[in-house]
């Protein structure tokens, strides 16, 4: 009995937490990671052994005093799990973390992601100073200098370039030009956080310059040729003057890069940036600058949400309160000076096509910081939510740059089947309507094709008084305002086709607004709700079903929809582009009212309302 009772002792020792390592898991109750604010959030905290652990949740996961709430948990004998509920009371995003005999899990959570604004506001002169800046880079020749590197097995050329920046510095990096004599888009790529030297990313330029008939630059932030170590990389950065930043050479470089493609004869006027981390934000950044620019891929962009460690919440990559802190540097003044190169002032000025990436657990720059900043973009965009994904790079970024590229530039081709390209459509601006009397009509695309399949979800952003919707999870949808005045809506949508798989999970949101001006009946300020819209004309209207259309020379729709009153698409048809003058005939449709919506070859859509009746 005695030996007995020892080897059960033995077989509960070696089974006791102090013998057995432990494995900590969370999980969510919500298989997105999303919330909205005030929501209960249940964390579920698993372990191989039994005993008892602390959890702790944070904003920043890399600042101390971000720290929301600390608690402990038990696992408790022949139960392998216990729940904590925490619930974010507004926009925001939170890091989770559990620990147990010094193993570590960490999730990360979002609270209403698409309401997540910057802290505070942009400085007033935001836009003088920057013009300021560009005009003293414009003062600067660009005197391009290009040496052969080598020459590309298709013929393509493969060049060290330089060129001048502001206070006597260059700007390094390597350039690829396709083959051929024809006219090319441009993609410039951004570099990553970093000072050591490199060579050209040989993936990108021959895949870029030879397969997808591009122009690449990649480009290198210091003053240095790429291949050579800069001594002073990042210095002098003088954090209280925000003309004296590092982050100022590199904008600049980055305008000059722009400058210079802009001025090539080979070049087809389509400019598309993209980057990762560091280079994300300059991405963003200098789309924000530069109306060359027509689109913009970032991944995890750096940057962003400066002022976050302020108030104690997420702060982005390089953190500049901190930095100035730690180095005794004048902590207003830095305040006051990072603003001017925060990333989330940049894209509301951007009108190009946007896409960008974030990974829930990225605690270098965190993803409420991609929020704050992609929340400032007014026009139709795209993100991919990796929930599992920390700071690092995920195959939409490696491959999805061919697709996403292809979509919004001119000539750039794309030799993968890798596809995942959506776009999203909330409709033309509208002025004049009825309070009662407004009608929205949204459209989506996957993969360049019209998806009626995928869910859709119209919201208010903003407006002075309460709106009814109809239906808010219809493409088509009629909405009630209780005010006069301008309202903001928002049509979005999400494809989730990879969230529940744990080796993915991820998935794509897209989203678009629209403006509506709306008036009262007795208002006598002008216009109809059968106003003009961008020169279109339709008349009979109402009709038997012949109808003509008609618009003036300086509009260029290249389809038409049409649809019935209950959203549902009846008839569509291509249009040439040169044409201004269509018959339409509606006469085997019944009666009833139809939208018209046409597509300009910027695939921006404008929306015209017909009634077709019978007569007596």
């Amino acid at each position: 009995m005695k030996n007995c009772q020892r080897f059960l002792v033995a077989i509960n020792l070696l089974f006791s937490p102090f013998f057995l390592k432990s494995q900590v898991k969370i999980t969510m109750d919500n298989v997105k990671a999303t919330y909205a604010a005030g929501e209960k959030a249940a964390f579920r905290i698993s372990s191989n052994v039994f005993g008892t652990g602390s959890y702790s949740i944070w904003y920043d996961p890399r600042d101390e005093s971000s720290v929301i709430k600390k608690g402990s948990f038990t696992i408790q004998q022949g139960r392998s799990d216990t729940v904590v509920l925490f619930n974010l009371p507004h926009p925001g995003a939170i890091f989770f973390k559990a620990e147990q005999n010094g193993q570590v899990a960490w999730v990360s959570a979002v609270f209403d992601p698409h309401n997540i604004q910057p802290i505070e506001t942009e400085p007033s002169d935001f836009d003088d100073f920057w013009k300021k800046e560009k005009e003293k880079l414009k003062a600067i020749p660009i005197n391009p200098q290009l040496t052969l590197k080598n020459t590309l097995p298709n013929g393509s050329k493969l060049y060290v370039l330089r060129l001048d920046n502001v206070d006597g510095r260059t700007v390094n990096g390597y350039i690829a030009i396709p083959a051929g004599s024809g006219k090319f888009p441009a993609i410039i790529q951004l570099p990553p956080f970093g000072t050591v030297p490199f060579e050209p990313d040989g993936f990108v330029v021959t895949d870029f310059a030879e397969k997808c008939k591009s122009i690449i630059v990649q480009l290198t932030v210091h003053n240095t040729p790429p291949n050579q170590e800069d001594s002073n990389a990042y210095k002098p950065n003088d954090l209280t003057d925000p003309t004296k930043f590092y982050n100022r050479w590199m904008v600049l470089g980055g305008l000059r890069a722009i400058d210079y493609v802009a001025s090539r004869p080979d070049f087809n006027g389509s400019l598309g940036l993209c980057g990762n981390s560091q280079g994300g934000g300059l991405s963003i950044t200098l789309a924000g600058l530069d109306e060359r620019v027509k689109a913009v891929l970032a991944i995890a962009p750096a940057n962003s949400e400066q002022q976050g460690t302020r108030y104690h919440r997420a702060s982005g990559f390089p953190r500049y309160n901190i930095q100035g802190a730690s180095l005794g540097m004048d902590t207003n003044k830095v305040k006051i000076a990072s603003k001017y190169h925060d990333a989330v002032y940049f894209l509301k000025r951007y009108k190009g096509a946007l896409m960008i990436q974030t990974g829930y657990k990225d605690d270098v720059t965190p993803t409420a910081t991609h929020f704050a900043a992609y929340n400032q973009y007014l026009g139709a965009a795209t993100m991919l939510h990796l929930r599992e994904i920390g700071h690092n790079y995920p195959e939409e970024y490696w491959f999805g740059r061919y697709s996403f590229f292809h979509q919004h530039l001119t000539g750039f081709e794309n030799p993968f089947s890798f596809k995942k390209t959506y776009d999203i459509q909330a409709g033309e601006d509208q002025k004049e309507v009825l309070l009662d009397s407004v009608i929205l009509r949204g459209r989506v695309y996957k993969d360049g094709v019209l998806n009626d399949s995928l869910p859709v979800l119209w919201e208010k952003v903003s407006g002075v008084g309460d709106v009814s919707f109809e239906n808010t999870k219809s493409r088509a949808t009629k909405v009630k305002c209780s005010e006069a005045g301008t309202y903001v809506f928002r049509f979005s949508s999400e494809d989730d086709y990879l969230i529940k798989d744990p080796n993915q999970a991820k998935y794509y949101s897209m989203r678009d607004l629209v403006t509506v001006t709306v008036k009262k009946k007795d208002d006598n300020s002008g216009g109809s709700v059968d106003a003009e819209v961008k020169g279109i004309r339709v008349f009979p209207n109402p009709s038997t079903g012949i109808f003509r259309v008609k618009w003036e020379s300086i509009y260029s729709y290249k389809r038409l929809h049409v649809f019935n009153s209950k959203g549902l698409l009846v008839y569509e048809t291509p249009i040439s582009t040169d044409v201004k003058e269509i018959k339409l005939d509606l006469s085997r449709f019944q009666d009833g009212n139809y939208m018209l919506t046409f597509t300009n070859i910027y695939n921006r859509s404008v929306t015209k309302h017909v009634l077709k009746a019978t007569k007596d």
